[in-house]
């Protein structure tokens, strides 16, 4: 069967979810790619300037209130109907993001940034069981496939550009741009009208809570969501982590010389002169992601999924390494492209696994069973990544370091890379060649040995489990 007779088994209702799970990107993407730089970076306008521990500990309970949510909500959305649970998340998210908006104190920030995560964690499962239930076994790998796809098309067109806009406004329109997005999504929830199929109806609290738990531990299930935990807690490095090391440590001027890239893709920086705008560089991967990933679906489509699953995980850890292992433009630009070929090919293959071995009136079960992998990877790859980035990466960490260790006095309400580099160039400004002799001299580039290692344990994971379980 070729593409098209495929793309043509898939009814009106398949892309009407899928219209949702776009809209929800968009306005999710919107906080993705802002929050690492608004919540810790310091020398931000209008920015939180939390330190990087800080901002660990809000992702960890926004990542762990969110998909640890998922698991249990995966069930419920299956008991009750997917529908009737993805209105009641869409009213929570509005209000919470409304509230968002608001808050500068670390506690309430946390706190409201949780809340956010526990509804979000409703709307996922709910969505992707609706989903699924449209998609055959013999087309599982495309439609999934298209699902990854439409996501990353609709991040690079709208979502991107409509994180800087608002932006640009003001930080409190971020928050509050993405709720009026999810305002959509809820009117159009409201437009479809579908069969919404309830299970266990007559299962007892207890009953389910006891069904949930057997299968987070049934062998299967389990010895595959633990290596990609690995995979997720690169993940949360290059979306979370990522954007601060390229502000602190990248330039990209020469980029810009050399394409002669166009001024709105850019932006000021009082150290590296004009350098691309770190929003812009996310592009990349949604680009390659839209250009490439429906061919790699159908490539892969009769692959093993295991197999597959274990290839993407081998290339994304490449990518990364690249992307952080070397303060150039060029090789963070070629680490972003091939994270992403490998972020492509395992993010709908672990959809696409996960359903497949699901009986059919447990496909939101088991999808938000990967939500274990997610709450593990994301919510202590936030912890362990904020506390680790604060010490051994971000740049005005170190230089406060290099002052302490070249015993000169320093001003606490001033800027430690300033007083940094006043102390070994006698200048009132900073330049960047201060900033690449501090990176020769701390060597923030190792933040990320310990991700590279954790990524390899999870392929060797993931090896083992495609010897026992690639054919059962």
């Amino acid at each position: 069967m070729n593409l098209i007779q495929q793309l043509k088994q898939f009814n009106k209702y398949f892309w009407l979810y899928n219209l949702l799970q776009v809209l929800e990107r968009i306005a999710t993407w919107v906080l993705i790619i802002q929050l690492p730089i608004f919540i810790a970076q310091k020398g931000v306008n209008g920015g939180l300037e939390f330190e990087q521990y800080q901002k660990g500990i809000i992702y960890f309970f926004w990542a762990f209130s969110q998909n640890f949510t998922t698991i249990f909500v995966g069930g419920i959305a299956d008991k009750y109907g997917k529908q009737k649970v993805m209105k009641f998340a869409l009213i929570a998210i509005i209000l919470s993001l409304i509230n968002l908006s608001f808050q500068r104190n670390f506690y309430l920030f946390t706190i409201s940034l949780a809340i956010l995560g526990v509804s979000s964690g409703f709307f996922k499962p709910a969505l992707q069981g609706k989903i699924a239930q449209y998609i055959k076994i013999e087309n599982s790998g495309l439609g999934w496939g298209i699902y990854v796809w439409l996501i990353n098309l609709s991040i690079f067109v709208f979502g991107t550009p409509l994180a800087k806009y608002l932006k640009d406004i003001s930080w409190q329109w971020i928050f509050l741009g993405s709720a009026i997005v999810f305002a959509i999504n809820f009117i159009t929830l409201l437009m479809i009208k579908d069969i919404d199929e309830k299970d266990f109806k007559s299962e007892q609290t207890s009953e389910y809570i006891k069904r949930i738990f057997k299968g987070i531990i049934e062998p299967k299930i389990l010895f595959f969501v633990l290596p990609i935990a690995g995979f997720t807690l690169i993940y949360m490095q290059f979306y979370e982590t990522l954007p601060n090391y390229i502000y602190d440590w990248v330039p990209t001027s020469d980029i810009i010389k050399y394409f002669n890239i166009n001024s709105i893709f850019t932006s000021n920086d009082s150290l590296f002169g004009n350098r691309v705008s770190y929003e812009w560089l996310y592009s990349i991967n949604t680009g390659v992601i839209i250009l490439l990933l429906i061919p790699f679906a159908y490539m892969f489509s009769k692959v093993n999924k295991i197999l597959v699953i274990t290839l993407g995980l081998l290339i994304t850890i490449i990518g990364f390494s690249f992307c952080g292992l070397f303060a150039n433009g060029y090789y963070l630009v070629f680490g972003i492209i091939i994270y992403t070929i490998g972020e492509m090919i395992v993010n709908p293959k672990i959809c696409d696994y996960m359903s497949s071995i699901a009986p059919s009136t447990k496909k939101s079960q088991y999808i938000g069973y990967l939500s274990l992998a997610w709450t593990v990877g994301l919510s202590f790859g936030g912890l362990l990544g904020g506390f680790l980035y604060g010490a051994y990466g971000e740049r005005e960490a170190l230089a406060k370091q290099e002052l302490i260790a070249n015993n000169t006095r320093y001003n606490i309400n001033s800027s430690y890379f300033e007083q940094y580099a006043n102390s070994i160039n006698k200048s009132e400004r900073a330049s960047v060649d201060d900033v690449k002799k501090l990176y020769q001299k701390r060597n923030p580039f190792r933040f990320f040995y310990i991700f590279i290692v954790i990524g390899l344990i999870s392929l060797l994971g993931l090896i083992i489990y495609w010897r026992r379980y690639a054919y059962t």
